[in-house]
């Protein structure tokens, strides 16, 4: 089955699907000479959904979701055109909130103290959507995995 784009979108990508199978994540071409994509949502045999980005990133896509399709985790970026320098943050979605920072809704929404990490990408996400994995900066600056296990 044909999961579809956005409008004027040239491909998508599907990347992770809900355990019980009725919401796949991934993202959207949004521009392939500059290869800008977009966090993408499709539920059932519905259109594409495009999520867009976050605010100072020019490109975002999803990597996996709850078993429910409910919360759906993934990876923002850009290119500073200046140095050619990557920059990434994790990411999360939800129905009530939208796209954001993930290291913003740790810190918000569960008052965690980061401790000097900083959340590149989050690239694995537990049927309950409480246990979330995927790789950042250490406080000592080591690239390094890790894993958040939310109490609500």
């Amino acid at each position: 089955v044909s999961l579809g784009t956005v409008p004027n979108s040239p491909g998508s990508f599907g990347l992770g699907v809900s355990a019980n199978g009725k919401v796949a994540v991934g993202d959207c071409v949004v521009d392939a000479a500059t290869f800008k994509i977009q966090a993408c949502r499709w539920e059932g045999t519905g259109p594409a959904q495009g999520l867009g980005s976050i605010p100072g990133y020019d490109s975002s896509l999803l990597f996996a979701t709850s078993r429910n399709g409910a919360v759906a985790v993934g990876q923002a970026h850009t290119v500073d055109a200046a140095t050619s320098t990557f920059h990434s943050a994790a990411i999360i979605w939800d129905e009530n909130h939208g796209l954001r920072k993930l290291q913003d809704a740790l810190a918000t929404d569960y008052g965690l103290d980061m401790g000097g990490w900083t959340l590149d990408s989050a690239s694995g996400l537990s049927d309950d959507g409480k246990t979330l994995t995927g790789t950042g900066t250490n406080p000592d600056g080591q690239k390094e995995g890790w894993v958040a296990k939310l109490k609500r």
